[in-house]
């Protein structure tokens, strides 16, 4: 899969994940590149690092990069002399080193030489070891972690008693919210699956705003979701999962104010007082021209 959709066919091909678990795995395709030791001749080459996504130009992983690598190598003996065949044995082991892994292919290689003289031919066995490595620099470790905080506010009055519920987005792809098994589902982030130059799938994650799912009464307005008709919900059937493309976690630190409206709040008191000296003006001139005209 290329980076970009070409054509309608290449953007009907494109896949969408929403969790590191679902990113296809792939060995990808190697450079081999042959080093040579004594009759020994091998390469190694560090292919990516499962677990791989990507955000603004920048590469992730979590977890142990030694673990997440992904490694291929092979080995072969090279002879000029005539022999008898071999048999290689290949061991591989890895270690971080800064920013940096280091693979190390070792390999021994047990092989017979055929030499004849003149009472005739045999095999004479040799024993080589040689060792190969290759460096690769490694993802930067994921630490956006999960820290939301539900800020919510329950306005209640008799006009439109409503609850209104904000998560903080930070570090966050996506929001589900349930509410009475009514879900609305805030899409953040786009996590699509491209490949590497040597064929490593990995999430590449973009900025969005999507929004699927509610009802009249459960429903998203402008970044908030909003329970109708209530500033009295049940939040024992309120559930807010909260996920980034590495982990999801139920949200439950709420914090909660109560918001009561009464008509009085309509009015400030500068307001009434005018109104009362004007209702008092004109109540004065209403009754001098009444008196007036009688």
């Amino acid at each position: 899969m290329s980076a970009g959709a070409s054509n309608i066919f290449d953007i009907l091909d494109e896949k969408y994940i929403t969790d590191i678990s679902e990113l296809p795995y792939s060995s990808g395709n190697p450079d081999k590149n042959l080093q040579k030791q004594g009759h020994i001749e091998a390469w190694i080459d560090i292919v990516g690092f499962r677990n791989l996504s990507k955000e603004n130009e920048t590469f992730y992983s979590y977890g142990d990069p030694v673990g997440l690598a992904i490694i291929q190598n092979d080995a072969r003996g090279v002879f000029k002399c005539s022999t008898c065949g071999y048999k290689i044995t290949q061991y591989v082991h890895s270690y971080a080193a800064g920013n940096y892994l280091v693979s190390v292919l070792e390999t021994k290689m047990i092989w017979y030489e055929l030499v004849c003289t003149k009472d005739g031919c045999s095999c004479v066995e040799h024993t080589e070891f040689a060792t190969f490595s290759d460096v690769e620099s490694v993802p930067k470790q994921f630490d956006k972690f999960i820290d939301s905080k539900v800020n919510i506010i329950e306005y209640n009055n008799s006009v439109n008693p409503r609850t209104v519920i904000n998560v903080s987005t930070s570090n966050l792809s996506s929001i589900n919210y349930t509410y009475k098994n009514q879900p609305v589902h805030n899409y953040l982030k786009n996590a699509r699956v491209e490949k590497t130059a040597k064929g490593i799938y990995f999430a590449n994650l973009s900025m969005t705003n999507i929004w699927t799912g509610g009802t009249d009464s459960f429903q998203q307005m402008n970044d908030n979701v909003i329970i109708r008709g209530t500033a009295d919900p049940d939040y024992d059937n309120l559930s807010i999962l909260a996920s980034n493309i590495y982990e999801t976690k139920k949200v439950t630190n709420y914090s909660i104010v109560r918001d009561t409206y009464t008509i009085e709040r309509s009015f400030s008191p500068i307001f009434i007082m005018v109104a009362t000296i004007f209702s008092i003006m004109f109540g004065i001139l209403y009754y001098t021209a009444k008196r007036a005209f009688s």
